[in-house]
């Protein structure tokens, strides 16, 4: 039996279309928006099948997975009650812990 599908916050979800629109909108060709959009699925896979695999963030019970080899972004995750909850699809330029305050809700 495999691990349920983990579920992007409202803000992460914008998070994460936001940054392939701006690659899409970019003098950059698809294939570096769909390199974009499978680095961070392949994430998401990973995340799911081993959720506590990967480093805590800090003093919390956020995790982190990457930096993604590609593109660096850092995919932030927290498990509670058994369900996966992605909160941040975070570019490295952006301010430290700044997804902290998301609400877990899809």
């Amino acid at each position: 039996m495999s691990n349920p599908e983990p579920i992007l916050v409202k803000a992460a979800n914008m998070e994460f279309n936001r940054w392939a629109d701006f690659l899409h909108h970019r003098p950059y060709t698809t294939k570096v928006v769909a390199e974009f959009v499978d680095e961070i699925e392949d994430a998401f896979e990973k995340i799911r099948d081993h959720p506590n695999r990967y480093p805590l963030e800090g003093y919390s019970d956020y995790r982190k997975f990457g930096p993604t080899p590609k593109h660096h972004f850092k995919v932030i995750y927290t498990v509670r009650n058994g369900v996966t909850w992605i909160v941040a699809i975070a570019h490295p330029a952006r301010r430290v812990r700044y997804w902290a305050r998301r609400k877990l809700k899809p």
